[in-house]
């Protein structure tokens, strides 16, 4: 394990793509920030055993249906619907038979009355990172 030492406001650069901020330190309790891209997942550690004990579940389930799936998709299908299994189970299964049909796997689409989401990062919501367009001390 790489121990490192940081003070406030201070970072670590991980693969040129993540990025870890010492954002306070109070007592023995230290914020950190995470800037990373949207597709890498980010957990804190406790979270993420619940996600892979969850995917072990899926990985269990399909296999009693005769699929044999690997962990790591059983792990990106929780990350897609939450930590319900059963809806994991059926989006796994979902996308096997999409595949094998060749056909993309059918996304809801907004009615009429709701809005598109907008996925420029354009929208008003969007506050440019993790901690807005203030930083880390807008946050506090």
């Amino acid at each position: 394990m790489l121990v490192l030492s940081r003070k406030k406001n201070e970072s670590i650069v991980i693969n040129n793509d993540i990025t870890i901020v010492v954002v306070e330190i109070r007592g023995d309790k230290v914020r950190l920030g995470v800037e990373a891209p949207m597709e890498v997942p980010v957990h804190r550690k406790e979270v993420w055993e619940a996600i892979y004990r969850n995917a072990l579940q899926v990985q269990q389930l399909l296999a009693r249906n005769g699929i044999d799936a690997e962990l790591s998709e059983c792990m990106a299908a929780l990350e897609v619907v939450g930590k319900e299994v059963s809806a994991a189970v059926a989006l796994i299964k979902e996308q096997r038979q999409a595949a094998q049909q060749e056909q993309p796997v059918s996304l809801p689409l907004p009615t009429d009355e709701e809005e598109p989401a907008d996925l420029s990062g354009n929208s008003p919501n969007n506050r440019g990172s993790f901690f807005g367009a203030g930083g880390p001390e807008a946050d506090a």
